[in-house]
This record gives C-alpha cells, structure tokens and sequence, in this order.
C-alpha cells in the first residue's frame, strides 16, 4: 500500500513543480499587460507619436485615453487631438476639440491656448462672419492679456486675407503697438510688410499699355515689365513696315511684297497692342498671386499648433 502511495505523490509534486513557473508567467503576463493599457502609459505613448509626426495613430491613442474613467488629463488628450487634426490640414474636424478642450481646461494656459487655436481653425477656413463673432466675443471675456495679443494677431491676419490693408494697419499701429505681437517682434514686423505691400501693391492700367503700344509697337510690353519682348515686338513689326515700304516703293500699289509684308505688319501690330493689355492684366495679377501667397504662409505659420 505504501508502494503504490509514493508514485502519485512524486507526481502531484512535479505537477506542482512544473505548474508553479507558469502560473508566475501568466502572472507577469497579466501584469504587463496592465501596464500596457495603463492611462499614463497610453498618454505617453500618444506624446511620443506625436512627437514621431504620426499624427493619425497619436489621434487614435489619445482617443483611447480618453475612453478611461480614470483619465485625468483629458483636456490636454482633448486639445491635442485638435491638434493633431490641424496638423494633418483638417480644421473643421479640429474645431470641436478645440472647444471642448477650452471647458474642460483648468490650467488658464491651456484654456487660452484652447481658445486661439479655435480661432485658428476658422481662420484657415471660410467661417467669416463666425471668426469675427468667435473673437468679439473672446476679447470681450475677461481673459489673459496674452490670449488678446494673439487674438489681435489673428484679425491683423484675417485683415490681410481680405485684403482690408487699411484694417491691418490700425490694427498693427494702434492695437498690437510696436513689438506687442504674441509671436515677437519678427512676426509683427512680417504682418506690417505684408499690410504696406497691399497698400502700395503695384498696379499699371492696361489702358496705358495698349496707347503706348499703339503710338510705338513694344512699348506697352516694356511698361509691363517685358522689356525683350517690347523690343522683339518693335523689331518685328519694324522688320515688316519696311519690307512694305520697300515693296511698294519698287512695284507700287501692285507690288505682291508690299501687300504680304503690310498685312503680316499690321496683324502683329494689332496682335502687339493686344498683347500689351494682356501682359498689364498678368503682371497685376502675378503681383497680387504673390501677395496671397505670402499671406497665406503667414497665416500657415501662426496657426501651426
């Protein structure tokens, strides 16, 4: 009896033995795991996607911190899915976040910061008359003196997208005063250039160009900027005027040259002074491309959040 008692109790002992190492690996496991799905670590792996620029999955993770009862800094998760929808050039998404993260803010830097960047979306979009209440109505709260510089900024910069260079001028000199932009003086000396360029944005009347191309072929061109194509134009029809004259000062009115030459001159000469008042309208148009442009890249850099 005793014989057949001692195997079965060297088995139940290796059972034990061999039981004990994986029941402590699944206790690990299960303990890794935790950690994994933890608040804190969820967040900081959403900060370092962020940082990495993979802004799609830094959204997804902080979406993910958010679903926890237990997440205590949901207004900053909140704001920086905002952002990162701004960065991946999708204000509309953002803006919601934006101004949940501004209730749920306790810190005043994060709730003015909230705040800005809500602005922000509708400035980069087409919410005109909802920009304009949005900051009216920040400026009229009781907020930082900081969160009102960059207000003012914004409406310096929504100024300038309409083209309102009067506006941007009061704005820049009354308001904001010399080195008073939220982003430093660098900014605030780019936004008075940008204004005094839509002030003094070059313009030349067509109607200038097509009387001087008329009175001497090329010169409209030339008053356009176009100073080889002014003279290619005057040699041309120069060129053909002669070779006309010549024709019919040998042949007279019968003269076969003098006809094909004076009609190719006149269709250029007409051709020129036509070609004069479109190059006017594409050097105003180029001038006031490239003002946009410049205003736009402004308007990029003070909403990159």
């Amino acid at each position: 009896m005793r014989l057949r008692t001692f195997p079965s109790l060297v088995y139940l002992l290796g059972l034990c033995f061999v039981c004990t190492p994986v029941q402590a690996q699944s206790d690990s496991l299960r303990t890794g795991i935790t950690v994994y799905f933890a608040d804190a670590t969820v967040l900081s792996f959403a900060d370092f996607l962020w940082r990495e620029r993979e802004y799609r999955r830094a959204i997804d993770e902080y979406q993910r911190y958010l679903f926890s009862d237990t997440a205590v800094h949901r207004s900053y998760a909140t704001y920086q899915i905002g952002r990162g929808y701004l960065r991946m050039g999708g204000p509309t998404q953002a803006a919601p976040y934006f101004t949940r993260a501004a209730r749920l803010a306790a810190q005043p830097t994060l709730r003015d910061s909230s705040h800005v960047a809500y602005a922000a979306t509708l400035l980069m979009g087409d919410s005109d008359e909802a920009f304009r209440e949005t900051v009216d109505t920040l400026m009229l709260a009781s907020y930082s003196q900081a969160l009102q510089q960059r207000l003012l900024e914004m409406q310096v910069l929504y100024s300038l997208k309409q083209q309102q260079w009067g506006s941007a001028m009061t704005l820049l000199a009354d308001t904001l005063g010399p080195g008073a932009s939220a982003s430093g003086p660098a900014a605030r000396t780019e936004l008075l250039g940008l204004a005094m360029r839509g002030q003094h944005l070059p313009h030349k009347s067509p109607w200038v160009a097509g009387a001087l191309s008329t009175f001497v072929p090329g010169a409209g061109k030339v008053y356009a900027g176009r100073i080889s194509d002014g003279l290619y134009s005057l040699i041309l029809i120069a060129g053909n005027a002669w070779l006309s004259y010549e024709g019919f000062r040998d042949k007279g009115i019968d003269s076969f040259k003098g006809w094909l030459f004076g009609t190719a001159g006149t269709v250029f000469y007409l051709g020129n002074i036509y070609g004069s008042v479109v190059a006017v309208r594409l050097y105003n148009q180029s001038a006031a491309d490239a003002l946009r442009h410049d205003i736009q890249a402004q308007i990029s850099i003070s909403t990159h959040f």
